[in-house]
């Protein structure tokens, strides 16, 4: 069984990772340093239910704090008041020492960013916060990616580099805690809230992410690949992540199974490279951070448990060059930039005027995915766009939710 990351052994040692990322280039730019005065400080604040647009009593708050090398670890909890306040006294300061809180509610856990403390004033630093959370669903049909993107790359071992972004749309009100939590999961960062399918192929302590809307309290390994900790709140949100391949004489396996209705599937190969699915076709040539890839797309909606096989088959010259580009960080950062300006939704195969059938729930959630994009475009009026989607919403909501194609 594939672990989901070398970070993801606990909630607690993924976030101390991250802290140490945040503490790099902070410490790059430190100033000369001046005489430590105050030694401690206050962490306080307010939980906010966005559901209900007040403020969240009985909250479980933890708070997480590291060195800047992982070291020193705590932990602290605590629980807001009927004003849903919370308050962390007597912490110790300074600018190689990182704190994140995470908010459990409904069932959901919810974090926010790493913070700091100040040594370097002579009063008492306090820093006020906020952590909002949602009342929650384990209902995986409020679940739609609307865009799933793989860029592929030679590694320098044999392997094959797979940056994959996915952009995710919760069509619910609510928070999306996962299927899991309805099996008797627990909101302590353990039971996963949205999973990802892997390869087969793909190679253990595999996972790194790479950029992501949301804070990563922690990833957890599944039978299928792995998944994320954090509660998914409505509307959109951006993962991007890197893993390898494991090939056999220049031939890669990236078939998985779609976890959730995707609206469009695309699979990015640079020269050298050719794709061969079931799902995907040829999709003409694009160019992304200066590189030119041929691309495979999905003509059509994909549905949740359907099989996406697809074989990446690598000519013996070509890319060897790339892999140490695709892997940097800024690297993901262009990727996601690229797609929110080029890409645009396949339209579902056209049916006789005659024998038009009922749409499906896919169908409508396809539709409300479509409607997104083309507000994002300029193309709709937001209030156009709002009653459209709350209609196609009222439509999907009032069909069976196990009803599916045709």
């Amino acid at each position: 069984m594939r672990r989901a990351a070398t970070a993801g052994e606990s909630v607690r040692a993924l976030r101390r990772a991250g802290l140490i990322g945040a503490a790099v280039g902070l410490l790059l730019n430190a100033t000369p340093a001046v005489p430590l005065a105050a030694t401690t400080g206050v962490i306080k604040g307010v939980v906010i239910n966005q559901s209900t647009g007040e403020p969240q009593p009985g909250a479980e708050v933890t708070l997480l704090g590291a060195l800047s090398d992982g070291s020193e670890p705590s932990q602290e909890k605590v629980t807001t008041d009927p004003e849903g306040r919370y308050r962390f006294a007597d912490l110790p300061t300074g600018s190689d020492r990182f704190y994140a809180l995470d908010v459990v509610h409904d069932g959901g856990l919810f974090s926010g960013r790493a913070i700091t403390l100040p040594d370097d004033t002579d009063e008492r630093p306090v820093f006020d916060t906020e952590v909002r959370v949602w009342d929650t669903t384990t209902e995986p049909t409020a679940i739609l990616m609307a865009r799933t993107n793989l860029f592929l790359s030679r590694g320098d071992d044999g392997t094959m580099d797979v940056i994959e972004s996915v952009r995710v749309n919760n069509l619910s009100d609510l928070a999306y805690i996962g299927r899991g939590m309805a099996d008797g999961g627990t909101g302590d960062g353990s039971t996963p809230s949205l999973g990802f399918a892997l390869p087969n192929g793909s190679t253990k302590g595999g996972v790194e992410i790479f950029d992501s809307s949301l804070e990563l309290s922690g990833l957890v390994e599944t039978d299928f690949g792995f998944g994320i900790t954090a509660a998914i709140p409505p509307g959109e949100t951006s993962i991007t992540f890197r893993y390898r391949v494991v090939g056999s004489t220049g031939s890669y396996n990236l078939s998985r199974t779609a976890v959730y209705d995707i609206v469009q599937f695309s699979v990015h190969a640079p020269e050298g490279f050719d794709v061969r699915s079931n799902r995907l076709q040829p999709d003409g040539n694009v160019t992304v951070g200066g590189i030119d890839y041929t691309r495979w797309s999905s003509e059509e909606a994909i549905e949740a448990g359907n099989q996406i096989q697809m074989v990446s088959v690598q000519a013996a010259t070509g890319t060897s060059g790339l892999a140490g580009w695709i892997i940097g960080a800024v690297a993901a950062l262009v990727i996601l930039m690229a797609l929110g300006i080029g890409w645009s939704v396949r339209k579902r195969g056209r049916r006789s005027k005659t024998t038009r059938p009922r749409p499906t729930r896919t169908d409508l959630l396809t539709q409300i995915a479509e409607l997104d994009v083309r507000r994002d475009r300029g193309e709709i009026t937001e209030d156009d766009w709002a009653r459209l989607r709350r209609e196609l919403k009222e439509r999907a909501g009032a069909l069976p939710k196990d009803e599916v194609a045709r």
